[in-house]
């Protein structure tokens, strides 16, 4: 059995958490279930493109007047990099890395073209 409880730290509108924040919420909710033998699956973090982060910070200027979170924030994979030298500087299990893939198809990954 595995265990993942962070869909896209890195997203507002999803788990929106900063690194920190992400490490402490894995030692807390999550390390425990290693103890028991359960397998624990890295947050899975969104591809972090520039354009999700503009309009993330577009959006949250227009709410809130504040763009500081978002700037500051690190996406996708030097999200998910921040994430596993924060878990390995306290000792943490992480068992695997969770991938999305939001992609329409696979199959070109596989044709040969």
């Amino acid at each position: 059995m595995t265990r993942n409880r962070f869909n896209e730290p890195d997203l507002e509108g999803q788990a929106w958490m900063t690194v920190e924040e992400c490490v402490e919420g894995w030692r807390e909710h999550l390390e425990p279930f290693a103890k028991k033998g359960l397998k624990l699956v890295s947050p899975a973090v969104t591809n972090g493109r520039s354009s999700a982060l503009t309009s993330c910070i577009d959006e949250r200027t227009r709410l809130t007047g504040c763009s500081q979170r978002c700037t500051a924030a690190p996406k996708g994979v030097k999200f998910l990099e921040g994430f596993m030298n924060g878990a390995k500087a306290q000792g943490l299990t992480v068992d695997a890395i969770a991938l999305h893939w939001c992609a329409r198809s696979l199959s070109a990954l596989f044709i040969e073209q």
